[in-house]
């Protein structure tokens, strides 16, 4: 919602100038509930994560790669990342998504790295990445979005980058109406690079 949402209502709206978007933030699992409920037509969430639930259905989905991200000028841009394992890393707090996510890549990496500062905000994080406390794995899209985009470094490594995919989630049913379709149809359309100029290659 902090990051390609805005854009992507922008977009909508200047088609669809007459119709009213509500937005409702909140963990994934209060937001399905809401969903399956009626209460909303569309979520976003992790790509798969809400596919367990036979009610649901993705109507779009976009890539988002993530990086090792340091405060510019303090770390090297290329290095190895055994070289990384002493540096103080701040990570995601534990039992989120995002944690789920990166917590896995960096199983699969085989790297362990030394946390001193967890959060569930990653606004949080990179507040404290552009202080110079640590570093983090941050998806890009977070980074670009930022105004001080330009305080940050993506950290070019010998590991294979993270990628994950976020999603557009819609009940399954015969029937959408007009405007969430519209909206669909919008989302379908926009990649995520397009919403922010500073999006990093």
């Amino acid at each position: 919602s902090t990051y390609l949402l805005p854009g992507l209502i922008k977009s909508f709206r200047r088609k669809h100038k007459a119709v009213d978007v509500f937005v409702e933030t909140g963990g994934s699992g209060h937001l399905i509930e809401r969903l399956k409920s009626g209460a909303l037509d569309l979520i976003f969430d992790v790509a798969g994560a809400s596919l367990e639930d036979g009610q649901l259905e993705h109507v779009a989905v976009w890539e988002s790669p993530a990086g090792f991200v340091a405060a510019a000028g303090k770390a090297p841009p290329v290095c190895k990342l055994a070289k990384l394992e002493k540096a103080p890393f701040i990570l995601f707090q534990a039992g989120t998504r995002m944690e789920g996510i990166v917590g896995a890549y960096l199983n699969s990496l085989n790297f362990r790295p030394r946390v001193v500062m967890r959060s569930d905000s990653s606004e949080a994080i990179k507040s404290m990445v552009r202080a110079g406390l640590g570093i983090s794995v941050l998806f890009l899209w977070n980074v670009s979005a930022d105004p001080q985009a330009a305080s940050f470094r993506i950290l070019k490594t010998d590991a294979p980058r993270l990628v994950s995919r976020m999603a557009l989630v819609r009940g399954r049913s015969a029937y959408t109406p007009g405007p969430v379709e519209a909206f669909i149809e919008t989302a379908r359309r926009t990649n995520w690079r397009d919403l922010h100029l500073a999006a990093p290659a």
